[in-house]
């Protein structure tokens, strides 16, 4: 089943190294916690189909860049 109606998601230590294109789907997150895991990117799509978001926590990763995407708001 799918839960596109999903505001928050916390995933912090989860040992992940990438998040699945898969969640654009929750057009309605207006929460996002991914802090201290081994991702090194966020899919442009999940950020730009996030039009709600309101907290990005990507803390404790192994970014290089930021994420591109509707970060316009945050």
């Amino acid at each position: 089943t799918t839960c596109p109606d999903l505001t928050q998601v916390q995933l912090s230590q989860n040992n992940l190294s990438e998040l699945p294109p898969e969640m654009s789907i929750l057009t309605s997150l207006s929460l996002l916690r991914v802090s201290s895991n081994k991702l090194k990117s966020i899919p442009s799509e999940v950020l730009a189909a996030a039009t709600q978001l309101q907290v990005l926590d990507i803390s404790r990763n192994m970014f290089v860049t930021l994420p591109k995407g509707n970060t316009r708001s945050l």
